[in-house]
């Protein structure tokens, strides 16, 4: 166990334009040591507890108190493998977690649900579908005394998707798995995500059919019978799924490499689609999406925009009642996991810095309360390229805190100048700019930006080492 003393949190807090609300952002820098970003996080009476991948390949828990310091960190699941936690649920009435995770045992993958107390202590898990070759977990709801999971599985090879029914001391109540009789090669269907309705489960997955297509499923809660089942035309890749008022939300990446929002109604009807190109040329991801508890039929969208594995921004968007956005926030670095507190208004991100440390970022009942606002810097900034090293492109980005004379220089090791990408006198804010090196040979080039208030009162010099690799 690590114990407090032991983690430095840095604490920063920033204002913006024509705000009353407060941004708070917590960096855990020795936890990256150990810790890959959050993937699931849940409110407690407490705090706030998140699940991860320790870069030990285990699965590991933290949490974190209610001013948002580590009060404990855990190894809670010791198979190996890349898949790590696929859901985590806070009991409030039983004072524990409830943690889904896949992981390696002898050579085999195993799907397990876990039940930990309020400190992270394992109090029961077990193995699911046993009788299978390897099973694999993708997700959970609990719904009074009783657990629903989805996930796939195989035996000779023979691959099935499985829907499934536990007690709350993980005793198997029913299961249907499908289909019914499997062939060799590939799954004919994928659950991927589930939520409860009143009386019934909505699972969004896949069919294997021309080359797959999105599906969406109503389950029972009784049996696990099929109530409705609606073929998409298309195939979609979910991040989140959640149930709303009249329908439910689906959000995630297309095929084009951009975010969606999608609502259907209680029938699987699709009600309005809306995608998103956060940043043009870069792929764009839905992260989660969350109805709002403030009276209106407003949504909260959280999303990532980087290329490739690479995750350089986290927009956060207020969206009405239509999918149609009215406000947009933008962080540098990536949001990996986060939760909306309907009492509070509060919403909490947690991620990494374009850095690589873990951090938290807790968003003071600003999404729902403010108008579009731009980024007020406090001081002059020029970050370190991303990608790098590069091939052929690379983003450079900066701060400027009040209106300057700007000018940004690329140069090679002779000293010469290669390219000028800015020679311009620029409002404060962030700005970000690409500098395609294509026809240059590969080395080290540096970045240099000078900038001067047009007051003349402030200057400000930086240089950034490159390296382009071809």
């Amino acid at each position: 166990m690590f114990k407090k003393t032991l983690f430095s949190v840095m604490i920063s807090m920033f204002f913006y334009l024509n705000l009353n609300a407060q941004i708070f952002e917590y960096e855990y820098p020795e936890l990256e040591q150990y810790l890959w970003s959050p993937r699931y996080m849940v409110k407690t009476e407490s705090g706030v507890a998140f699940a991860t991948m320790g870069k030990d390949q285990k699965v590991w828990m933290v949490k974190l108190d209610n001013d948002f310091q580590v009060k404990w960190s855990h190894q809670v699941f010791a198979g190996t493998g890349q898949t790590g936690p696929t859901a985590l649920v806070w009991s409030e009435s039983e004072n524990c977690f409830y943690l889904g995770a896949t992981g390696l045992w002898d050579n085999k993958w195993r799907g397990s649900l876990i039940k930990l107390d309020s400190i992270g202590s394992v109090l029961r898990e077990t193995f699911l579908l046993q009788e299978m070759d390897e099973s694999f977990i993708k997700d959970f709801v609990i719904s009074g005394d009783s657990i629903f999971a989805i996930g796939s599985c195989h035996k000779e090879f023979k691959p099935q998707a499985w829907i499934a029914c536990f007690n709350k001391q993980f005793q198997l109540i029913w299961k249907r798995k499908f289909p019914d009789n499997p062939k060799e090669g590939l799954s004919e269907k994928i659950f991927d995500r589930i939520v409860k309705t009143e009386n019934q489960l909505i699972i969004f997955g896949a069919e294997n059919i021309n080359g797959g297509q999105s599906k969406i499923w109503k389950f029972s809660k009784t049996d696990g019978s099929v109530v409705w089942e609606n073929l998409l035309n298309y195939y979609v890749g979910a991040y989140d799924l959640i149930s709303i008022t009249d329908g439910f939300l689906i959000t995630g990446l297309n095929d084009e490499s951009k975010a969606f929002v999608k609502k259907f109604d209680n029938s699987g009807n699709l009600i309005w689609e809306k995608e998103f190109d956060f940043r043009p040329g870069f792929t764009s991801r839905g992260n989660a999406v969350f109805e709002l508890n403030d009276g209106s039929d407003d949504l909260i969208l959280i999303g990532n925009s980087g290329e490739g594995t690479a995750i350089y921004k986290t927009h956060v968007l207020r969206l009405n009642g239509d999918g149609v956005p009215q406000r947009e926030k933008l962080f540098l670095g990536g949001t990996s996991a986060g939760l909306y507190d309907s009492q509070t208004g509060n919403l909490i991100l947690g991620g990494a810095t374009q850095e690589g440390i873990l951090r938290i970022v807790i968003l003071y009942q600003d999404i729902t309360s403010v108008q579009d606002e731009k980024i007020q810097p406090e001081k002059f900034l020029l970050k370190q390229n991303y990608p790098n090293p590069f091939n052929a492109t690379t983003t450079i980005e900066y701060a400027l805190p009040m209106k300057s004379s700007v000018g940004l220089v690329i140069y090679n090791m002779m000293g010469q100048v290669v390219s000028e990408l800015v020679v311009d006198v620029q409002e404060p804010g962030l700005y970000h700019t690409t500098w395609n090196a294509r026809d240059l040979s590969s080395g080290v080039y540096f970045v240099r930006i000078s900038a001067k208030s047009v007051d003349g009162k402030e200057n400000f010099n930086c240089i950034k080492k490159m390296t382009l690799m071809k």
